[in-house]
């Protein structure tokens, strides 16, 4: 198996994603996608064998933030590969907090398994009640 997580610009990302969705990818998703792109400041892509299995990035909501916004895309594949994700992410994870002393984001409360892994990655959540829960990475 044959891992890599590199930074990556927008164009490529694009093309890399939508060929890993071959198709099977809605007009909505492809204008979030998008928008992400478009407002990133930092991207990055995971590949295993040459297949992209994830693609993340950072939003600041200014130029001068000490903060950004986490985006992460990701195919069923990071399951079957799903501990070299979580090491990778590792990585990725200090490379951001580098840059931004605060990730922040929203997951929604049901996805188990995201939750799961924005905690191992240091994620404190604040209970809104809500279906998308806000948390936040701080820097140590």
């Amino acid at each position: 198996m044959n891992a890599s997580i590199q930074v990556a610009d927008r164009e490529r990302t694009r093309e890399l994603i939508l060929a890993s969705r071959a198709g099977n990818i809605t007009p909505e998703e492809i204008k979030s996608l998008d928008s992400c792109l478009c407002l990133a400041t930092h991207i990055w892509i995971g590949q295993i064998n040459d297949e992209v299995v994830c693609a993340c990035g950072l939003i600041p909501p200014s130029l001068l933030a000490e903060e950004a916004y986490l985006w992460l895309y990701h195919t069923a594949a990071v399951e079957q590969y799903k501990f070299t994700f979580v090491r990778y992410s590792q990585i990725v994870m200090e490379q951001m907090l580098e840059t931004y002393p605060k990730i922040i984001g929203v997951t929604d409360r049901h996805a188990r398994s995201s939750i799961r892994w924005l905690k191992w990655l240091g994620a404190k959540f604040t209970d809104n009640g809500k279906q998308y829960i806000p948390f936040q990475i701080v820097r140590k």
